[in-house]
């Protein structure tokens, strides 16, 4: 083997050694597993209002992190997805007066309960907002984008959910 590859190939491997120790060093995790009570292994998830796309990527957040989840019946905590609200404003307009950045926004209701009714997270407003620049020549392009920024902020929320289910599990 050439000397040259050798020392590349070692140097390659130092670094990448080197990296991992310090993302370790600092606390990084990479996103997903999360660590829940066990009582939350009998978690429900529902929902009165429009909230079903949200109620839905809660349900996969739980899959993820393997925690089932059961009827309201035999539920040890009940989540309910209180609403969802999207909305739209225009930031800045061009010089004929059309829209040209918007900020949608995200604003999600839930609330937390323990068996017997007891409130663990009482009306919890999660409201996510980010800036979408549109181009009029482009309606239906831009359209889509829109919509797949509102499922970002959704799967943001849903996220977001489970981080403060796994700051409730740590203070209980």
């Amino acid at each position: 083997m050439n000397k040259e590859f050798i020392v590349k190939t070692a140097f390659r491997v130092i670094s990448v050694l080197a990296l991992i120790s310090l993302l370790t060093a600092c606390g990084f995790q990479p996103a997903g597993k999360l660590k829940l009570d066990s009582e939350f292994a009998n978690t429900h998830i529902y929902t009165v209002s429009n909230a079903t796309i949200m109620v839905d990527l809660l349900q996969r957040q739980f899959q993820e992190n393997k925690f089932p989840l059961v009827d309201q019946t035999q539920a040890s905590i009940v989540i309910n997805m209180l609403y969802e609200k999207t909305s739209k404003r225009i930031l800045s307009v061009d010089s004929g007066g059309k829209a040209r950045m918007y900020e949608l926004e995200l604003v999600v209701g839930v609330a937390v309960k323990d068996a017997e009714g007891k409130n663990l997270l009482p009306n919890q407003n999660i409201k996510l907002s980010r800036e979408f620049l549109f181009d009029i020549n482009s309606v239906l392009g831009k359209s889509s984008e829109e919509q797949e920024i509102y499922t970002e902020m959704r799967t943001d929320a849903a996220r977001l959910i489970m981080r403060r289910l796994q700051a409730l599990s740590v203070t209980n």
